[in-house]
């Protein structure tokens, strides 16, 4: 009966209501720091009424704090929407006093229970826009200190469960009041604890003067700062801070809020970083390609040569360092592909224990100690280590690269620490990369070198990027090769390294449950020799097509060259090919895989292989789901092709 005779009155005194709120708002158009028409201010009177209205039948709070926010979203200033909610508790007071105490109970309990949630939706679309709402916030806890008990709860309740940091301080800079927000972010339990530590602490200022400058600098704006917890860990803080005033608006206090960035730093740092490298990597892919067919005359052809030259003749020492050198630089290339992440084809089940081993008595380690001779190696490296999926040479290639990088980070010598172990990660960790949930094996190569400074550790992956000794240290690729290798193996990378002390980088592999390959033995000529079949080699490149076919020719093979796709599926209509060297890039006029899907329409049983300067790539695998064969990369190696067509042509069809 109480919520009927209120409704009543309330009813047959709306537009009375909606004139004093129009009245009002109208009085705030210049507190309106959002500006709104007058025309507009008068239009959301009346809305306000029916809104209260339907509550009064709903009840329905969610709906009013999706109001308040629509309200904060439309550009409604901050001391206008107090005003509504304050006149609307005032003329449900009023309309109460006139009838009974139990109903004055009832109307302020639905009214306080309306703007409660009206505000509450206000606040919540506003915390994004944490300089705006301050001063809200400010003069919102201010009234409630001095004034209505109800609403003091109100607010004391909505900064209490704020997701950010809150600090209150009177003027003489004594802390008041924190938030559980705040306690969790810089790692204290307690109140007390905070104000031990004092004000200036989480301002990163020396005395109280420099807090108040402090505070000055934030108000309008925003301060960025390191904080350090409890822990001794550091996070990345957005601070700002006006005073709070009273109703003369005199300052009778001070609010900070604090926000940790530490995560969307983070972030935003891994997306600068995954584009600096992607654009890096298409210009260096672009590079690799254009290598890769030039370096096959210095592989090739040296290939060729040493098979005609008997075993005593003068010429063979220097072609085979014309080979050498041809292969050195396919190496550098690789180092291209892998930071262009075009350049990890095999996916082989490997034991990482077993490729630290091999490099360890590789040609490469012995260089490394002859330059530096005083650091000394501790292995300790997991007896049941878990094995992983990956390519063998890029994994050796990247624990050469951290193990040079931690030698010459020691010019004195030292130790240099290489371990392995299995490790189940059951909640991320946050560092240089977010390592995810799972099971890994990880990789640690740990210096007490000179270690990297907070300003270099950000761009250690770039290419080029060294402080390294000119003409000692390799191609400047080193780094970005261990980048590239981590995240072709769907990987993640973590450094930790401080100034004189050293440092220390751990590699994240994911795990694999196969079992390992056998040994590969190196296969006899006579094993992939031709047989007269018919090959038909094409490539736009004419020392490529010379080369395929010299080496082709070379294993028995019968062999026409074509220069273009179109020529392909010429020549297919009108003679045979037992098979097809189909290069994938080929400019102009179309490329391998328009070129296969074509000769498909008339020969459907057509075999092909395909050559890229590349590794596999969208259209090569599409290729291969049309039927085509394996693909062979370039610079051509005699084995490596002539496995290749033999083993597609012995595929029965």
């Amino acid at each position: 009966m109480k919520s009927e005779r209120f409704n009543q009155v309330f009813l047959r005194q709306q537009s009375e209501l909606a004139d004093a709120l129009a009245k009002d708002l109208l009085s705030r158009t210049f507190e309106n720091r959002f500006t709104l028409h007058p025309r507009r201010l008068q239009e959301i009177a009346p809305e306000e009424v029916v809104a209260f209205t339907g509550f009064l039948s709903t009840h329905d709070l969610d709906a009013v704090q999706a109001h308040g926010e629509h309200r904060a979203h439309e550009g409604l200033g901050e001391r206008p929407t107090l005003g509504i909610c304050r006149i609307l508790r005032r003329f449900s007071l009023n309309i109460a006093k006139s009838l009974d105490v139990e109903t004055i109970e009832h109307a302020l309990e639905i009214t306080d229970s309306y703007t409660d949630a009206y505000i509450y939706g206000y606040m919540i679309q506003r915390s994004n826009q944490i300089l705006e709402d301050q001063e809200q916030l400010r003069k919102a806890l201010s009234t409630a200190l001095e004034r209505q008990r109800q609403e003091l709860h109100v607010k004391n309740h909505a900064i209490h469960t704020y997701i950010h940091g809150i600090m209150l301080t009177d003027l003489s800079g004594n802390i008041t009041y924190v938030n559980p927000a705040f306690l969790q972010m810089w790692g204290y339990n307690h109140l007390a604890e905070v104000i031990e530590a004092g004000t200036s602490h989480f301002f990163g200022t020396q005395t109280f003067d420099d807090f108040l400058n402090a505070i000055h600098e934030t108000v309008g704006g925003q301060k960025e700062l390191v904080g350090r917890g409890t822990d001794g860990s550091t996070f990345d803080l957005v601070i700002s801070a006006s005073f709070i005033q009273d109703e003369h608006n005199q300052p009778v206090g001070i609010m900070a809020f604090f926000i940790d960035v530490t995560e969307r730093n983070q972030l935003e740092t891994q997306l600068q970083r995954a584009q600096k490298m992607e654009a890096l990597g298409t210009l260096a892919g672009g590079v690799a390609h254009d290598l890769n067919n030039i370096l096959s005359g210095l592989v090739s052809y040296p290939e060729l040569m040493l098979l005609d030259l008997p075993e005593d003749s003068n010429l063979r020492k220097p072609i085979l360092a014309i080979q050498r050198s041809g292969l050195k630089m396919a190496a550098i290339v690789q180092d291209l592909l892998t930071l262009a992440r075009r350049g990890m084809a095999v996916m082989d089940v490997l034991n990482l224990n077993e490729i630290i081993l091999s490099y360890l008595l590789s040609p490469e380690y012995k260089k490394l100690k002859e330059l530096f001779p005083n650091f000394h190696l501790k292995l300790e490296l997991h007896p049941d280590l878990l094995n992983i999926l990956g390519s063998e040479v890029h994994l050796s290639k990247t624990t050469m690269n951290l193990v040079a990088n931690a030698a010459e980070s020691m010019p004195d010598g030292g130790q240099i620490l290489i371990a392995t172990e299995n490790r189940y990660i059951d909640k991320p960790i946050k560092g240089y990369d977010n390592v995810k949930v799972g099971d890994y094996v990880v990789l640690t190569v740990a210096d007490k070198g000179v270690g990297i400074s907070a300003k270099d550790i950000k761009l250690i992956f770039e290419p080029f990027y060294s402080k390294k000794v000119l003409g000692r240290s390799g191609t400047g690729l080193g780094m970005a090769v261990v980048w590239g290798t981590v995240k072709d193996h769907n990987g993640y990378i973590d450094v930790n390294s401080r100034e004189s002390k050293g440092t220390v980088f751990s590699l994240y592999f994911p795990v694999s449950s196969k079992k390992l390959t056998p040994l590969k033995l190196p296969v006899s000529i006579d094993a992939y020799k031709g047989r007269g079949e018919s090959i038909l080699v094409v490539d736009d490149d004419e020392d490529q097509r010379d080369i395929a076919a010299l080496l082709l020719k070379r294993l028995g093979y019968s062999v026409t060259v074509v220069s273009s796709g179109e020529d392909a599926v010429d020549y297919l209509k009108n003679h045979k090919a037992d098979l097809l060297l189909l290069d994938m890039i080929m400019e102009p006029g179309i490329d391998g895989l328009e070129t296969y899907k074509r000769i498909l329409e008339f020969q459907s049983d057509q075999k092909a292989i395909i050559v890229s300067g590349y590794s596999e790539t969208v259209r090569i695998k599409e290729a291969q789901k049309l039927g085509a064969g394996t693909y062979i990369k370039k610079p051509y190696l005699l084995e490596k092709i002539g496995l290749a067509v033999r083993v597609e042509l012995d595929i029965q069809p």
